[in-house]
């Protein structure tokens, strides 16, 4: 079952994650969403990538 601490140990796991996996991409915002209800997590990632112009986002649903 979804619970808040699952969403939050989700996002705290992407934060890692990327520092280790992906040095080069800046995080300007990071929104993990769960919705106890429908069993759902939306994962939203908007970032930057160090000495460059490009910016972008990945948003990334999960269902159960």
């Amino acid at each position: 079952q979804l619970t808040e601490d699952k969403v939050k140990q989700i996002d705290s796991i992407v934060r890692t994650d990327l520092s280790n996996l992906f040095p080069r991409v800046e995080p300007v915002e990071i929104s993990t969403v769960g919705d106890p209800d429908n069993n759902t997590i939306q994962f939203v990632l908007k970032y930057k990538l160090r000495n460059s112009n490009i910016e972008d986002e990945v948003i990334i649903n999960f269902f159960n």
